[in-house]
């Protein structure tokens, strides 16, 4: 599933979930960066600039975009049973989200947050970097997930702020919020919930919610 779309004054972020079937079966399979471009954050050029490369063949790429050079960074943050080189998707900005369905840049630092929806025990906001790996399938939140345990020698970046279903699911967030009207808010992470009437804003150092 497609859940945001960006255009910022280069290029084209975008994000997608994990398969329907993945859902169904529970995620029983980690996002595989060699097959297809699900449970991640994807950067393309469409303006096909000069230094971008051409992505990978596959049946979902085409020659109306290339990729730009510094997407290309996963390599060292995921297992190697994912490193078919030649098959790799390079067009992979950040993976290991399990529906990264809203995002967006805070444009005064040009840091990319998103709200990432859990499979049933824990939502989080992440800061999105380069190369950056958080963890579906082998973590949910700041925990372990039930589904396996990570390989070795594999780190996960982690969430600014994660909560318990019990505080509420299908988390909704990622704006950074830069008005006027509420000054002691400014640069606070703004996000909500789905199934419970809650709100919380955070900063990369703390967090707060309210009723």
């Amino acid at each position: 599933m497609l859940g945001t779309f960006i255009s910022d004054p280069m290029d084209i972020f975008m994000s997608r979930s994990e398969t329907r079937a993945e859902r169904m079966a529970i995620s029983e399979t980690p996002s595989e960066i060699d097959k297809d471009f699900f449970s991640g954050i994807l950067r393309i050029d469409v303006d096909q600039r000069a230094g971008s490369f051409p992505p990978n063949p596959h049946p979902a790429s085409s020659t109306n975009y290339t990729v730009p050079a510094e997407t290309l960074s996963l390599a060292p943050r995921v297992s190697t049973r994912h490193r078919r080189s030649n098959q790799v998707r390079t067009e992979f900005w950040a993976v290991g989200l399990r529906n990264p369905w809203r995002f967006s840049f805070d444009s005064p630092t040009g840091r990319l947050y998103c709200g990432d929806v859990g499979q049933g025990r824990r939502e989080e906001i992440d800061l999105i970097v380069r190369g950056g790996n958080y963890g579906w399938n082998y973590r949910e939140g700041s925990g372990p997930s039930y589904i396996r345990s990570p390989p070795d020698g594999i780190t996960f970046d982690e969430p600014i702020l994660d909560y318990g279903r019990d505080s509420g699911g299908c988390v909704i967030g990622g704006v950074v919020y830069r008005a006027r009207r509420f000054p002691h808010y400014s640069g606070s992470t703004s996000s909500a919930t789905m199934s419970a009437a809650a709100f919380w804003r955070c900063t990369s150092t703390a967090a707060t919610k309210r009723e």
